[in-house]
C-alpha cells in the first residue's frame, strides 16, 4: 500500500495542468477512493450510492487486496458537494464488508471525507 501511495505522490508532483476555470491547478492523476481488505479476497464487491440506491461496480482491478470504492469518473457528479456511499464485499455468499464513506469532489478530483482505510474479514 505504501508503494502505491508513493507512486501517486510522484505522479502528483510530476504532472500538473491548469484548469481553465478560475485558474485552478489540477494534476493529471486519475484519483480514486479505495479500501484495503485483509484476511482474504472478495468474490464480489460493489458500491451503493445512498442517495439513489444505485449500484456502482468498478472493475479496474484489485491491487494487493485494495478495492476501488469510487473514482474520478464520478467527479462531475460530486463536484462541490458530498454524498454517502456504502462499500459492500461478499465472500462465499456472505456479506463480509459493509462500510460507509462520505465522498466529495472539487474541480479536479474526488476525495474521501470520511471512512475507514482498511478492514479485516
Amino acid at each position: 500500500m505504501k508503494r502505491y501511495l508513493q507512486l501517486i505522490a510522484i505522479i502528483l508532483i510530476s504532472y500538473s495542468c491548469k484548469h481553465k476555470e478560475a485558474d485552478i491547478v489540477c494534476n493529471s492523476m486519475f484519483a480514486s477512493v479505495s479500501i484495503e481488505v485483509n484476511g482474504g479476497t472478495l468474490d464480489n464487491y460493489f458500491t451503493i450510492r445512498s442517495s439513489t440506491g444505485d449500484t456502482i461496480r468498478i472493475t479496474d482491478g484489485v491491487f494487493q487486496n485494495v478495492y476501488t470504492i469510487l473514482n474520478d469518473n464520478y467527479q462531475q457528479m460530486l463536484e462541490n458537494k458530498q454524498e454517502t456511499f456504502k462499500f459492500v464485499g461478499v465472500k462465499s455468499g456472505i456479506k463480509v464488508v459493509d462500510e460507509n464513506f462520505i465522498i466529495s469532489a472539487d474541480k479536479c478530483h474526488i476525495l474521501k471525507v470520511s471512512g475507514v482505510n482498511s478492514v479485516t474479514i
